[in-house]
């Protein structure tokens, strides 16, 4: 079975571990907490090789919010850098990789829609072979529009004015 990319880890980041709110006594401003999580290497991997993604520096905060046909809103701030490694070398790479954004999950549980600007990391199955990226796990720097199927993974559409500021797979081989 195929990982899901790294906005279905955010998914799970923003949903399962947001702690109490706290920074400014605003109920639905909670800080977000993560943990680190291995992808898969080879043939159906992100890259030739596994890579365990940690999350070294993680100071983000989400306020949610309701559109009126149900849809979840996460707007998210603050400042994440992550931390990958390949688990055949050992070999390891850190980078500024969050920017703000809003994270959108429908009543339909199939899809999740991101918005962002600044920088941001790409993980999925599908990224260089549908989008042309180096390789499916990239940070890159610029606006950008996502819909990820989350059965699969897959980024169903990516929009955006990106540049490439890391190759996470060549930077590890």
């Amino acid at each position: 079975m195929r990982r899901a990319s790294a906005l279905l880890a955010a998914l799970a980041l923003l949903l399962v571990t947001a702690a109490p709110a706290s920074a400014n006594d605003d109920p639905h401003r909670s800080r977000l907490t993560a943990v680190p999580f291995d992808l898969p290497g080879g043939l159906g991997g992100i890259c030739a090789f596994p890579v365990r993604v940690a999350f070294p520096v993680l100071n983000m905060y989400g306020t949610t919010s309701y559109l009126p046909d149900g849809t979840r809103v996460l707007t998210v701030t603050g400042k994440e850098f992550i931390s990958a490694t390949n688990l055949d070398t050992l070999k390891t790479i850190t980078v500024n990789t969050f920017s703000p954004g809003t994270f959108m999950w429908p009543l339909d549980g199939k899809t999740m829609i991101w918005d962002g600007h600044g920088r941001g990391w790409f993980e999925a199955p599908n990224l260089a072979a549908d989008y042309g990226f180096p390789s499916n796990f990239v940070v890159v720097a610029g606006p950008a529009h996502v819909v990820q199927d989350l059965a699969t993974g897959d980024y169903i559409s990516l929009s955006g004015h990106l540049n490439v500021l890391t190759d996470v797979c060549a930077a590890l081989s």
